[in-house]
């Protein structure tokens, strides 16, 4: 059975990682529908950004999931026009990623049912979150 929807955890991470992408990308903005991508931005590639508190990706470790950037089937339904920031715990560290970067066959299959996805490594982007800019979905852009 996959999954449910957790409220909770939707009240401890979707504001305050909103915030943390916003302070640093002010051109994006709240998306008006809440069942899709989390920011809209204006922008002549991307049109949305889809965020996600990767609660286990701790500071001893340099990218979430040992070190392999996972992705969970429900967000494959986004196009190559939103972009992924998977922002550590402590919303210190992200990693941004493209559609394109998602290894369809390459999955596995948690206890609850959900499938996970591999992110090609050559094809994130793993930052200090206080990099993040609007310059740099200039530069992602041309990865597509």
């Amino acid at each position: 059975m996959k999954r449910q929807f957790d409220n909770k955890l939707f009240l401890e991470n979707d504001k305050i990682s909103r915030e943390k992408v916003i302070k640093y990308i002010p051109e994006a903005y709240p998306h008006e529908n809440k069942y899709d991508f989390d920011l809209r931005i204006d922008h002549d590639y991307f049109h949305g950004i889809e965020i996600e508190r990767i609660k286990l990706w701790k500071n001893n470790h340099y990218m979430p999931f040992k070190n392999e950037t996972r992705l969970f089937e429900r967000k494959l339904k986004y196009t190559d026009r939103i972009l992924f920031i998977q922002l550590s715990n402590d919303l210190k560290k992200c990693c941004v990623f493209t559609r394109q970067a998602v290894d369809t066959d390459n999955y596995y299959t948690t206890i609850h049912g959900d499938k996970s996805y591999r992110i090609n490594k050559g094809a994130v982007l793993m930052i200090d979150t206080n990099k993040l800019n609007y310059q740099l979905l200039d530069i992602l852009q041309y990865l597509n």
